[in-house]
């Protein structure tokens, strides 16, 4: 609830709104907010009930703002170094191809978050949104044997991972099948800030199927790592589901995530496919930054693709 803006307003509708009592004076210094804007606080001096017009002690709705391409970004006329939170998720690492083997599923993207950042109104900040990770006989990677490849750091203000504010590590892409040997699981991400999170783990191929791509991590928690063909969950079982690995058939693509609202969030890990003497192809992980599932093959088959990275803004306008 918010003070009236005008007319009557007495010392008890101040001290329920904010609970220091019947004296203004105990009111001093308090951090308050207005329906729109904040927080601001009261006079250190004197203080009297027009002070309180318009005011509360809950904060406004903040303004959010999804980043998912662009490499720089314009800070607003109306931001608020006193109360703003921006995360970074990386790509998710792409699955391992399936040749004559069993691929091994890639890691999620790492988390990292910031509050209360100082940043200049109108200054343009260099970003970077982690690209996927392409999983393994796709693009580029040609067929014969290919790994899938790191999903692409994410981060913001800054040249690089290493010297950015906030950013999100790409996950690892998983190692391709040779024949019954077990390959490696393509690593999750790791994060820069003052909270992280790592991303889940890609599943490891061997002689009883693919594996999973790992969930992304999020604003909840890490990302659940792939248990053999089924792909991980993202954000700590928030955010996208992983898929399940399959009897036959190619696998089955991860779940984008939506817990940070409008429709976004941390997805799931790809699923792959468990004992299967066909060739199929590995699923790919969903938005945003979970990896790949590996490609199930007697013969060539194709990894499948990690999901981008994102960068989250949001904070509370003010004057």
């Amino acid at each position: 609830m918010t003070l009236p803006t005008s007319g009557p307003l007495s010392i008890s509708q101040i001290n329920a709104q904010f609970g220091r009592g019947n004296n203004l004076n105990a009111y001093r210094g308090t951090q308050y907010f207005t329906a729109t804007a904040g927080p601001f606080t009261f006079p250190s001096g004197t203080i009297g009930i027009s002070n309180f017009y318009g005011t509360t002690n809950v904060a406004p709705t903040p303004t959010y703002i999804f980043l998912t391409s662009g490499s720089t970004w314009t800070v607003p006329n109306d931001w608020n170094n006193l109360y703003n939170t921006i995360f970074c998720v990386g790509g998710g690492g792409g699955g391992g191809e399936g040749i004559n083997g069993n691929g091994a599923g890639g890691g999620g993207g790492g988390f990292g978050l910031i509050n209360n950042i100082a940043l200049t109104r109108g200054s343009i900040i260099n970003i970077n949104i982690g690209s996927y990770g392409a999983g393994g006989g796709t693009g580029n990677n040609g067929y014969g044997g290919a790994s899938g490849q790191q999903g692409g750091d994410t981060w913001f203000n800054g040249t690089s991972l290493s010297s950015c504010s906030v950013g999100g590590g790409g996950g690892g892409g998983g190692a391709y099948g040779n024949r019954n040997a077990a390959t490696g699981y393509g690593y999750g991400g790791s994060g820069v800030g003052s909270s992280v999170y790592n991303g889940g783990n890609g599943g490891v191929g061997n002689i009883n199927g693919s594996g999973g791509g790992g969930g992304a991590a999020g604003p909840y928690g890490a990302g659940v790592s792939a248990y053999g063909a089924n792909g991980g969950n993202g954000d700590n079982n928030s955010g996208g589901a992983g898929a399940a690995g399959v009897a036959s058939g190619n696998g089955n693509d991860g779940a984008a995530g939506s817990e940070y609202g409008s429709g976004y969030g941390s997805g799931g890990g790809g699923g792959g496919t468990n004992n299967y003497s066909g060739s199929t192809y590995g699923g790919s992980g969903g938005l945003y930054g979970a990896g790949g599932a590996g490609g199930r093959a007697n013969s060539a088959a194709v990894g499948g693709n990690g999901a981008q990275g994102i960068i989250v803004i949001s904070y509370v306008p003010t004057p």
